[in-house]
């Protein structure tokens, strides 16, 4: 007797400190940490929920109505990594890709520093800024109209950016002790220059462990 395989969702892991599914009502403002930190999320601009697209579940994170628009979190520690491994994931669906926009950035406005910033370049390139310079940049354009993976990921000291699965740019040796500023990660647009840079589409299951 053949049986169907049963698909069982893959599991969290257990250092696990933002999961923000995006689900809402449809132009919602309210934004739910999963994870076991329960973060509070702040909408900034035009943010909402929306069911236009969504990675999973019925809606997403929509930005780019303004160039404002982003979500913020408590400035918890938790996102200050100092010197220890840390990932950070989220899928996003772009309707351009000429334009800088920024995906995560734990800078303070105007600030610099070891801070992290992911973003993804004017020529359409995902891209790692920290301590106060660019540090890794992707070959490969990102295309609009389609769910991509994004993440970025430290482990033993060397730095990596991943899209959709496949290694982005060098190794980033990296020495760096990580800080996140009040009021931040900035998901979806500029912290270090905030207000600015937001992402022209929609993002969904933001993680960070």
């Amino acid at each position: 007797i053949m049986h169907a395989a049963i698909m069982r969702p893959e599991p969290l892991p257990s250092t696990l400190v933002l999961y923000l599914l995006m689900e809402g009502a449809n132009g919602g403002s309210v934004f739910v940490d999963s994870s076991p930190s329960a973060h509070v999320v702040v909408a900034v601009g035009g943010a909402v929920t929306d069911n236009t697209h969504a990675f999973e579940g019925t809606t997403s994170c929509k930005l780019g109505t303004t160039a404002a628009d982003c979500l913020t979190l408590d400035g918890s520690s938790q996102f200050a990594f100092g010197a220890n491994d840390f990932t950070i994931s989220m899928r996003a669906w772009l309707t351009v890709n000429n334009q800088q926009m920024v995906f995560y950035d734990s800078l303070p406005n105007g600030g610099a520093g070891a801070y992290v910033q992911i973003y993804m370049s004017a020529t359409g390139k995902l891209s790692l800024w920290s301590n106060s310079g660019t540090q890794i940049t992707g070959t490969t354009t990102i295309t609009t109209g389609a769910w991509h993976e994004l993440k970025l990921q430290r482990i033993a000291g060397v730095t990596r950016l991943y899209l959709d699965g496949a290694q982005e740019g060098g190794n980033y040796i990296d020495a760096n002790s990580y800080l996140n500023a009040a009021n931040r990660p900035a998901i979806g647009g500029q912290g270090g220059a905030f207000g600015s840079q937001s992402v022209a589409g929609w993002i969904d299951r933001v993680m960070v462990y």
